[in-house]
């Protein structure tokens, strides 16, 4: 397990990271991944770029996501899956709507 493995372990627990073997990412810098909080921000433009490519073609960018995704309280930093810290909380958003709507029957539906 290397550094970067186990800082994550520490940070998310003990989820499944069996994945992790197969990342596109892996050999990389590791700060292309994970912006400083202060350049997160300009990040969305400018510092992802690099990242984006890599996960475009990873062969494991779903689970990579679901894991960010499934974390406790969801992973605030880094690429994770080709998608940043905003984008995560979009899709939480939108799959925490999804749930609500389907449990209820007179709420209209959510696209």
């Amino acid at each position: 397990m290397t550094g970067r493995d186990t800082a994550l372990r520490r940070l998310l627990g003990n989820l499944d990271m069996g994945w992790r073997k197969d990342a596109a990412c892996d050999g990389y810098p590791t700060h292309w991944f994970f912006l400083e909080r202060a350049e997160e921000a300009k990040g969305e433009v400018y510092g992802y770029h690099r990242a984006r490519e890599i996960c475009a073609g990873c062969p494991v960018k779903e689970p990579c996501l679901e894991y960010a995704l499934a974390a406790p309280n969801g992973v605030s930093h880094g690429m994770w899956g080709g998608t940043s810290p905003r984008e995560r909380r979009q899709i939480r958003k939108h799959r925490i709507a999804v749930a609500k709507a389907e449990q209820d029957p007179y709420r209209k539906s959510i696209g």
